[in-house]
């Protein structure tokens, strides 16, 4: 019985190992990438109260295109170089589409800013919401040597609702743009959870079979960013979009509280998504989750612009300014956003910055 046993183990030790260094080589090589547009070799670690590039990383990313883009992170793990923090007056915060992976450094909406003199820094990680910025902005500010005179807080409409929904229903909901288990938790359970965050294996597992089967979050349409935008732009009255509003806005809040008490000022810019910029639900109905006959009974409900109408309205009663990009990437959207990646692209964020720029100047004069 002991012999089956010990061979039963060896067997599953080595199949995981196997499985293991799969993974790593397939994420490893990035030679071997040339026609796969999508894949990327990034790691991301805990980095004070989220995740973040790890600190003077070297990456890569290719793109739809199938062109690399080479990525470094700064001491921080945010994509800069080694002494950009000390010269920027402004930071950029938000999530991937701040961070722009997809986007050599010199196109990307905070590259785009330097090209117009303005000394910019880039605070944006993939896979945060609005909460989880706020936190780490907080924490940034105490480890900077210098405090900005302006943030940037880039708000992207088509799934920062729905990343506050969960962050504030359930902080430990958040995980690891590369798939780790979420955070929390100390002792015994802290270091497993660490060994699992290092496994390729181990975060797979915990994706498919824990989120997905035990936790049910691939079977509760809530917890899809494509069904949750859809809901929201046809205002249905439901606990879950209510608490999406209300965390979006109590984060908008908390920027303001921190502005006032560090002395700097906000600028929001609300980023759309693909389907709002182009008043369409093709983006949202190419994912899957919501059906042809769902959208077209919901279709008399949907205003593409409701998201960004409530964004205004909530950074004014937080009292900062709000800069929609909606009309500065509806005339020509399939021009500013990919085909196949659903971020925007050079061009876009070339077009975010005609925008932006003019309005952090002036912020810049008057500020404080």
């Amino acid at each position: 019985m002991m012999r089956v046993l010990a061979v039963v183990i060896v067997s599953v030790a080595v199949a995981l190992g196997l499985a293991e260094g799969a993974m790593r080589w397939s994420r490893a090589k990035p030679g071997d990438q040339a026609g796969k547009p999508l894949t990327y070799h990034i790691d991301y670690v805990r980095n004070g109260p989220g995740w973040t590039f790890a600190p003077n990383g070297r990456f890569w990313f290719i793109d739809e295109r199938n062109q690399r883009v080479d990525i470094a992170a700064d001491a921080f793990g945010y994509r800069n170089p080694p002494t950009r923090i000390a010269e920027s007056e402004v930071w950029v915060i938000g999530d991937s589409f701040v961070a722009a992976v997809n986007t050599a450094e010199e196109e990307t909406l905070v590259g785009r800013l330097r090209a117009a003199g303005i000394p910019a820094y880039n605070a944006g990680t993939d896979g945060t919401g609005t909460l989880q910025q706020l936190a780490q902005l907080s924490n940034l500010l105490s480890m900077a040597p210098r405090k900005p005179k302006a943030v940037v807080l880039a708000l992207y409409l088509g799934n920062d609702f729905f990343d506050n929904l969960h962050a504030a229903a359930s902080p430990s909901f958040t995980a690891a743009p590369g798939g780790a288990a979420p955070s929390g938790g100390a002792g015994l359970y802290a270091s497993l959870r660490a060994v699992c965050e290092a496994l390729e294996t181990c975060k797979a597992v915990h994706r498919v079979a824990w989120l997905g089967w035990v936790k049910g979050y691939g079977r509760d349409p809530w917890f899809n960013a494509r069904w949750v935008e859809f809901k929201l732009l046809e205002g249905v009255a439901h606990p879950r979009a209510d608490t999406a509003i209300a965390a979006t806005k109590t984060a908008l809040q908390g920027f303001a509280t921190l502005a006032a008490r560090e002395k700097f000022r906000v600028l929001v810019i609300g980023i759309p998504s693909a389907a709002q910029a182009m008043e369409s639900l093709a983006p949202i109905l190419a994912s899957g989750r919501v059906g042809r006959e769902e959208a077209a009974a919901a279709l008399p409900a949907i205003r593409f612009d409701r998201l960004d109408s409530l964004a205004t309205l909530m950074a004014g009663e937080a009292g900062i300014e709000y800069l929609s990009l909606m009309s500065a990437l509806r005339p020509d959207t399939q021009r500013y956003f990919g085909q196949v990646d659903f971020h925007w692209n050079a061009a876009g964020q070339e077009r975010a910055a005609e925008f932006v720029a003019p309005v952090l100047r002036r912020m810049m004069e008057r500020a404080p």
